[in-house]
């Protein structure tokens, strides 16, 4: 299959002189490549990425995330290895510094409100909340909870401020810690929605420390359909509601009331 670079709005080919081409005369991707390019993200080491491979991706140290996908041996109803690997999306995280300031002027002038930011997937959540971590902290004590290491991976948090980073952390361990032992004004998560997640946003909601998630939906309706999001917000977690889209001139953010 041909190799894809995706940008923001458009997906292009690259011919083998590196020139942007047809489909038909792009690149093709054998699979010797993706094994190849398995082995390099596993640093040679599959067995150890096991378990990372199960769920879907693997995460490199400079918070590249690596989608990837085979063929799924289930055991017992479970799935217990993936091999013969036929893709990998190579995710690369990057800095969008002015991103964040709508967001902040209109909605955090006078204070930190919890917050549920959502949209369809690649529009652009991690690297609105990449920022809002970054320069948020410069005010507040911010706790990012970086569950999947790529809102924040290494070398992304200078530019920040008072930022405590916990990689690797499930969010309900890394918010269970932040507010027992960080004293944080501020926490920052990503992709909320999961059943082992609801106890600990209900937790932090008591707590009375404010909350910046997000989560895949392209309207209300849609969130509410979904019944963990469902349950935070009929417990009243989230004061605002921020629906990001994609525009003309790049990403969109409106308010919405539920």
């Amino acid at each position: 299959m041909p190799v894809v670079f995706s940008t923001y709005t458009k997906n292009l080919f690259v011919s083998q002189n590196g020139k942007i081409c047809k489909m038909e005369d792009g690149i093709i991707c054998s699979g010797k490549d993706i094994d190849y390019t398995v082995n390099r993200l596993c640093d040679g080491s599959f067995y150890r990425y096991t378990d990372n491979i199960k769920n879907g991706y693997i995460v490199t140290n400079d918070g590249i995330r690596a989608g990837i996908y085979g063929e799924a041996i289930y055991q017992n109803r479970k799935l217990s290895v993936v091999n013969s690997f036929c893709g990998v999306n190579l995710r690369i995280p990057y800095r969008f510094k002015s991103c964040a300031d709508v967001i902040i002027n209109k909605f955090y002038s006078d204070g930190i409100h919890s917050t549920l930011i959502y949209s369809p997937p690649g529009v652009g959540k991690t690297t609105l909340i990449r920022e809002l971590a970054l320069k948020l902290s410069k005010k507040f004590c911010v706790c990012v909870v970086d569950e999947k290491c790529e809102i924040l991976p290494c070398g992304f948090e200078y530019g920040g401020g008072m930022c405590d980073i916990l990689r690797g952390y499930s969010k309900p361990d890394g918010m269970e810690i932040a507010v027992r032992t960080l004293s944080p004004q501020l926490i920052i998560c990503d992709e909320i929605g999961m059943t082992d997640d609801i106890p600990a946003i209900l937790s932090v909601q008591n707590s009375g420390v404010p909350l910046i998630a997000t989560a895949h939906g392209d309207s209300i309706k849609a969130i509410m359909r979904k019944p963990n999001l469902k349950t935070l917000c009929d417990n009243g977690i989230f004061e605002r509601f921020v629906r990001l889209s994609k525009g003309s001139s790049g990403m969109e953010m409106c308010e919405e009331i539920v």
